[in-house]
């Protein structure tokens, strides 16, 4: 692909920006053919940063060209800290492992400071981009959450965020959900300064096995066993439920919903929920 001059580049960021703030599908199908760009096909839209909350023209050039060899069909520009990319599927590939290799992609392209990519959903047509968006925008802060700060991709479709709680639901919503959820063990960790909600979605993360979430904790397997005994006491007496109490970390059939309520909070605490 040539490089583009300084009018071309101001007409993709201008078509960018409408993408995501919303605009008609008619004249973005238009305006994006005038740039050489087919949006008929399904996209995603991705959001790309530097673990430190920055971007610059060395990671927009990476991500480009990084999408570009997996032939991609991008659309980029920069927004604020972020690097966004409108990228297509191609077919036949199978989405699962080319979001990973992307991500490979970029890290040996930028093999210094660590990156970070949070992909949204599938954009069957242009007025889809702004849901896309924020879905990126929240799949980005629970990236940016994860403990180890050791950079990486997450795809929103695979947090399963809306089989419990909708896209379109407030902040309010969003918040009595985890409140609902983890709302004592939360208090906990705040007043005692403790890593009992980490602790819940390693054990989660692992199927119970308290070996395995140790390891990861880099902790005793003893110490992971005593906070999940204060865990389930927390929540047991804790935030009401229809039962009059709080759910029960034990039962597998609470994990979707535990595991959700975690990803949650870590979008609220990154102030992600009512982006942009």
């Amino acid at each position: 692909m040539s490089e583009p001059n300084v009018a071309e580049l101001r007409r993709r960021r201008a078509l960018m920006d409408d993408l995501v703030t919303g605009t008609d599908d008619s004249s973005a199908y238009a305006r994006a053919h005038d740039l050489g760009y087919d949006l008929h096909a399904p996209h995603w839209m991705i959001v790309t940063q530097y673990q430190a909350g920055t971007s610059d023209t060395a990671l927009t050039r990476s991500v480009e060209r990084a999408a570009e060899l997996l032939q991609m069909g991008p659309l980029l520009s920069r927004r604020a800290e972020l690097v966004l990319l409108l990228a297509q599927r191609p077919a036949p590939r199978a989405a699962g492992g080319l979001w990973s290799r992307l991500y490979e992609e970029v890290r040996k392209l930028l093999p210094g400071p660590t990156v970070e990519i949070g992909v949204g959903g599938s954009c069957e047509q242009p007025s889809d981009v702004p849901r896309s968006w924020r879905e990126a925008l929240r799949a980005l802060a629970v990236r940016r959450a994860e403990p180890g700060g050791t950079g990486g991709i997450t795809v929103y479709a695979d947090l399963r965020i809306d089989s419990v709680l909708p896209l379109r639901a407030d902040r309010v919503e969003a918040e009595e959900f985890v409140r609902r959820w983890l709302g004592p063990v939360r208090e906990h960790d705040a007043q005692e300064g403790s890593e009992l909600v980490e602790t819940l979605a390693t054990y989660i993360r692992h199927a119970g096995e308290l070996t395995a979430a140790a390891r990861d904790l880099r902790v005793h397997r003893s110490t992971v066993r005593y906070r999940m005994h204060l865990i389930t006491s927390l929540s047991l007496r804790g935030a009401a439920d229809i039962d009059g109490t709080g759910p029960d970390v034990r039962d597998h059939r609470n994990w979707p919903s535990l595991q959700t309520a975690v990803w949650v909070s870590r979008i609220l605490d990154a102030a992600r929920w009512g982006a942009p």
